[in-house]
């Protein structure tokens, strides 16, 4: 379910890495929608939670994150 709450299926890892000056790991996941898509957000997780299109996607103006990584590969239907 992760912060948001929205069920999924057939998670498929992306990438992991070490993250920050803790050593964390950072995971990213692509996901397919199990049930009709209601966000229930986590407030202590995250500040705003939505559903966009391929196309309304906006990417980061550089290419080293995780996140602008799964964002590109989304919007271009590469995440498969």
């Amino acid at each position: 379910m992760m912060d948001s709450n929205v069920k999924e299926q057939e998670r498929a890892e992306l990438h992991r890495t070490i993250w920050g000056i803790a050593n964390d790991l950072l995971m990213g996941f692509f996901c397919e929608l199990d049930g009709d898509g209601t966000i229930h957000m986590d407030e202590n997780e995250l500040k705003y939670a939505q559903w966009v299109s391929r196309e309304e996607i906006e990417l980061q103006p550089d290419d080293f994150s995780l996140t602008n990584e799964m964002m590109t590969r989304f919007k271009t239907g590469a995440e498969q």
